[in-house]
């Protein structure tokens, strides 16, 4: 089965920017999604992650947002991924690289819960996926 829920993240990464029907189709109605950006506070529900990824898309310039998944692991209902995002600030101009780390679970071909850590020994520790 983590091959397959591998997909599963693969696809909602992939979606993310470009596709909202797609990316939705991956999610949960019920999903949990704790984003590091709002201090790990949960978005609960389609409409609420709707929201957060509306609010990241617009910090960054739309033809400069730019992603490479860097590594998909998993076992069981657990996906751990490494993101590593490029883009430029809207109001700032800055241009970042910065990766994400996140704990990914899914149940039923759908996305259940993210959690986004500060590492990936910590994203691969709560996916239970130890070196």
């Amino acid at each position: 089965m983590s091959q397959e829920n591998i997909e599963v993240v693969r696809k909602a990464i992939e979606t993310f920017d470009s596709d909202v029907d797609a990316w939705l189709t991956t999610l949960d109605p019920e999903i949990d999604w704790y984003v590091s950006e709002d201090r790990h506070s949960v978005s609960h529900g389609h409409e609420a992650v709707l929201g957060a990824r509306q609010r990241w898309l617009e910090t960054w310039v739309r033809d400069s947002y730019r992603y490479e998944i860097e590594e998909l692991r998993g076992q069981g209902d657990d996906v751990m991924a490494v993101v590593c995002v490029t883009a430029r600030g809207r109001a700032s101009g800055i241009e970042i690289e910065d990766r994400t780390y996140a704990h990914w679970r899914v149940r039923d071909g759908k996305i259940v819960y993210v959690y986004e850590h500060e590492t990936r020994d910590e994203a691969l520790e709560a996916a239970v996926l130890r070196e």
